[in-house]
């Protein structure tokens, strides 16, 4: 199943409603009306809350190296679908330490599909 994300422009529609992909949240639903996406809840912390005030992340070498193979999947995944997710940063990243290092996409409020928007967006 498909979804229009931005139904004041172009129809952009973002196929992540189905989708299985472990490190890309599911969505749940969009209202059209008030243009809200529901996304689902994912457990753990965004990845700024890993990052301290001196800019050092508290990640080990392992949970990092995981977080960067999961993110690297998620992207992948979406860019396999035309979605450009447009706000990949720590806040747009859930991680989960155990019971193994576990990384989610989040936040698609600013992705578009580029098939539909352009390649020059």
């Amino acid at each position: 199943m498909c979804v229009k994300l931005n139904p004041t422009s172009a129809p952009t529609e973002l196929p992540l409603a189905d989708t299985m992909q472990d490190n890309v949240t599911l969505m749940l639903d969009i209202n059209q009306e008030d243009l809200s996406i529901t996304l689902r809840h994912e457990l753990g912390l965004t990845l700024d809350k890993h990052i301290n005030e001196d800019k050092y992340c508290s990640l080990s070498t392992s949970e990092s190296h995981a977080v960067l193979r999961q993110l690297s999947s998620a992207l992948a995944f979406i860019h396999s679908e035309s979605i450009v997710h447009d706000a990949v940063n720590p806040e747009n990243i859930m991680f989960t330490p155990t019971p193994s290092p576990h990384a989610v996409l989040i936040d698609f409020g600013e992705a578009f599909n580029q098939e539909i928007v352009g390649k020059d967006h």
